[in-house]
């Protein structure tokens, strides 16, 4: 792989927002003397934002000794939008095979492998999977489906995973994406929780109480 080159077309851009969350979550772990973080990514595409998180971690390694674990939620067999959007010579061409080898690939030269573990569901049933094995999680990131059924699914689901001080957020909060405004606001009227809605991003944390299985 030595002239391999990353491929991490993505949509979004989370840098900011993550940095900020993250370095959040860091200094809870440091006060507590925990040297380990859990993520879980929920919608991870060709890695653009795993290579986001993963980055922050190699530094929360090198500065602080924290080890971290992402775990990657996707079918990598792409969303609707990308077959409306998408031509048929692409869809002739069996791209949308090549997404879970890409994604691997560039976990490989960005030397994250080590770190990122995939579970290669749709997202209800990778939370079946995660709820069933008691795996919880200090940050979660909801990318996936974009339909309102489907998004308050996962903000439910993901949100139970949630340790105690952790944080859930997501982006496409913005008009051209609006069941995800409104799955994202019927949640936290429903939790009585309030999100904060930054550049199109939005974050709630848990404040109260711990991470519940179903």
């Amino acid at each position: 792989m030595t002239n391999a080159q990353l491929d991490s077309f993505g949509y979004g851009n989370i840098d900011k927002l993550f940095a900020k969350l993250f370095n959040q979550v860091v200094s809870k772990k440091r006060e507590d003397k925990v040297d380990y973080i859990r993520i879980i990514e929920v919608g991870s595409f060709k890695g653009r934002s795993t290579l986001v998180i993963g980055k922050a971690c190699q530094n929360a390694k090198t500065l602080y000794n924290i080890n971290c674990e992402i775990i990657c939620v996707d079918t990598w067999l792409g969303s609707p939008e990308h077959y409306e959007e998408l031509s048929q010579d692409f869809m002739g061409k069996n791209e949308f095979l090549n997404f879970y080898t890409t994604f691997l690939k560039n976990m490989v030269l960005s030397g994250l492998n080590h770190m990122v573990h995939t579970l290669r569901l749709p997202s209800a049933a990778a939370a079946h999977v995660l709820h069933c094995f008691k795996i919880d999680a200090d940050i979660i990131y909801i990318d996936a489906d974009h339909d309102y059924e489907s998004v308050l699914r996962d903000v439910r689901l993901y949100y139970s995973l949630l340790k105690k001080n952790g944080i859930i957020f997501g982006d496409d909060y913005t008009p051209s994406w609006s069941a995800v405004m409104y799955a994202v606001d019927d949640f936290m009227k429903e939790m009585q929780l309030k999100a904060t809605i930054n550049d199109g991003r939005w974050y709630t944390q848990k404040t109260e109480g711990d991470s519940q299985f179903l």
